[in-house]
Parts: structure tokens; sequence; C-alpha cells
């Protein structure tokens, strides 16, 4: 059975999170895994509105995060997941709903941020009827 577990401010789940951003392979937050003591202060005093672990018959998959502005950090393990996203969405209405737009600052709803080398989060995404709004670029100093 699929479910999202709250992720909770301790030990454990620290532990869990840091194995899990380890094994990421596409990464819009940091180029470097950060050392375990600044991974742990991140999770003790997260930006996030909410922050679930996604798992499916107690297998921890990956996680998925709810911004103020509305947008959607998804990390999952494509090796195990055999569900689609429709799936994982109407679970996540149960639990949390899009804020209120404002003008500039929060999206009117829902919007996932996606590595743009994670074709498996994409095509995902498309196969559960999301469709592509935006492409952001980053600029970066010539070295």
């Amino acid at each position: 059975m699929l479910v999202l577990e709250e992720i909770k401010k301790n030990k454990k789940s620290i532990a869990a999170l840091y194995r899990l951003l380890s094994e990421r392979e596409f990464n819009i937050s940091h180029k470097h895994l950060p050392s375990f003591e600044k991974h742990e202060n991140f999770v003790l005093n997260h930006p996030y509105r909410k922050w679930f672990f996604v798992k499916k018959d107690d297998v921890l998959l990956g996680t998925i995060y709810f911004q103020f502005d509305n947008s959607v950090g998804i990390n999952l393990d494509f090796k195990k997941v055999d569900f689609s996203f429709v799936e994982l969405f109407d679970l996540v209405k149960k639990k949390i709903s899009p804020l209120r737009p404002v003008p500039s600052k929060v999206y009117s709803q829902f919007f996932i941020n996606v590595p743009i080398k994670n074709k498996n989060l994409s095509s995902w995404l498309e196969e559960g009827g999301c469709i592509s709004s935006q492409v952001s670029y980053e600029i970066s100093e010539k070295k």
C-alpha cells in the first residue's frame, strides 16, 4: 500500500534522509553531498511547508516536499516505483492543498521542479497528465 509518512525531526528521519540524499542521481539545490552535520541542521530547520517519506509496503521509495510558493519537490527511486503520479497525488490531496495564490509570489496550484536530466521523473509526470509549463536556466560564472 502506498503511503505518505510525515518526516519528523528525529535521528531516524535524519539518517534515512541522508541515505536517500547520498543515493540520489539528480539534484537541484546542491552540486556536492553536504556533510552529515550540515544535512542534520537542514532537516532540523527545513524551509518546507510539509515534507513526507513516500513508502510502499513499508519500502522507502523517496520523498516529496511542498514549499510556500506551491512548488513541489519529488525525489523517488524509479527502479522501485510501480505506481502512477495520479496515485501519488490522490494521497497528497488528502494531506495538503495548494495555498491561495499571491500574484508574482505564490502560484495558483502545485507545480513541480524537475532537474532537466531527470527523464524518468519527466516521463512519469507526463504520463500522469502533467504538462511542462516552463524551463529554468542557471546563470553560471565562467571559470
